[in-house]
This record gives structure tokens, sequence and C-alpha cells, in this order.
């Protein structure tokens, strides 16, 4: 599944918007967050064993820290102390696709979904593992009602245009590239996929370009994060 960036990784840790604002401003990584959480759910659950964010915020935490097992251990308490805890299940879901339980991933972002339908995350991780199963048409499905939440999120209209390129619809790949291009000019994904989807349609010259640009994008990154 692909990377947890930081701004995912607060809503799945349970840990204050002081230590958000802290761990941001001095650019820690990661497992620094990680383990910090689990300190914090640790205490949390030493004081009140029944504190089922704490077991979620800890499963997520152990997500971060590839600990998949000892994540839905936790995400599973956390259901079991609160049954409709949306995020628990969206956790659990995590964990499970990355030990490769991709159906059991499925069924808990089903859950997720059951309990809140506007769970944007929820529908895009759902859409993830649709496409690792090369079930297109669900992942599409799933995208777009990721975008019907949160229209200006670019992301979500790369990943949809990749299910399209799949699925070998080269012109609505090419639609969504744009969109999220619109939307986030830097988007070296969307270059890139669009690309992809230039060549297959013969137009090289474009495809050409698309890549070029997405090479000079990596290129200024590379060189603002050494700085």
């Amino acid at each position: 599944m692909r990377s947890i960036t930081k701004r995912w990784m607060f809503a799945l840790l349970a840990i204050s918007v002081v230590d958000c604002a802290q761990v941001i401003a001095r650019n820690e990584s990661p497992d620094f967050i990680a383990n910090r959480t689990i300190a914090v759910c640790d205490k949390a659950i030493s004081l009140n064993p029944s504190d089922a964010a704490a077991y979620n915020g800890r499963g997520g935490a152990k997500c971060v820290l590839h600990d998949y097992n000892g994540a839905i251990a936790d995400c599973s308490k956390a259901i079991s102390l609160n049954p409709r805890y949306a995020e628990a299940y969206l956790n659990r879901g995590y964990a499970r696709n990355e030990k490769g339980d991709r159906d059991g991933a499925i069924a808990d972002f089903d859950k997720a979904i059951f309990m809140d339908p506007s769970y944007l995350e929820a529908y895009s991780q759902r859409g993830y593992v649709k496409c690792t199963k090369h079930d297109y048409n669900g992942a599409i499905a799933d995208y777009s009602k990721a975008i019907s939440l949160n229209p200006s999120n670019a992301h979500t209209y790369d990943v949809r245009g990749n299910a399209k390129y799949e699925k070998g619809d080269y012109d609505g790949a090419i639609a969504d590239f744009d969109k999220a291009i619109s939307l986030y000019s830097n988007d070296v994904d969307a270059y890139n996929g669009r690309g992809k989807a230039k060549e297959r349609k013969g137009d090289h010259e474009g495809a050409k370009a698309d890549h070029e640009k997405a090479v000079e994008l990596e290129v200024i990154f590379l060189r603002t994060s050494r700085d």
C-alpha cells in the first residue's frame, strides 16, 4: 500500500495537537512519531484498560512500525470495546492488507464505510486494494466516491487515473491526470501517468513532454530536499 504520510499518520495516531505541532516543527521521523504515540497510548491504557481510542492509536502506530500483527490485535481490542469504531476498522484493514489478507482488508473497509458512509479514507484504501485485485471498476467507483467527498484532492485523481489506465480507458485516465495537474502543478505521478496514457494512444511527443516534466520536477524535489 502507498506510504504513510505524516498527514495521514496523525489521523491514525492518538497524539495531541501540541505534539503534532512539535514533531512537525522538528521534522521528526515517522518511527519517532510512532514510538512516541505508543508510549502515550501505553500510559492511557494503564490508566483506563477500556480506552478504545488508546488501543486504536497504538494500533495505528504499530502499522507505521510495520508490526502488523500487533496492530491487528490492538485494533481488534478497540473494536471489541467499541463495535462502531470506524477508524479502528480502517487501521485493521490497512494492517491486514499489508500482511497480504486483501479480502480481510476489504471486509474491514466495508465495515468502516457502513459505520461512516462519508469516510473518505476508507473509500480510498478500499479502492487501492481493489486495484491490487484487478477489480478496476470497483476501484474506480470507490475513488469516484472519495472525489465526491473531496473534489480538491489531486492524489485521488491520480489513483483513479491509474485504475482507468489499467482498465484500458486511456482517455479517461488522461482526463483524471489533467485534473490532478490542474489542482497540483508539481504532481510528478500525474505527469508520469499521463505520459504513459499518451504513449498508449500514440501521442509520442506528448508522452515525451510529460515524462521530461516529471524528471524535471523530481530533480527539483531532490535539490530542495538536500537544502
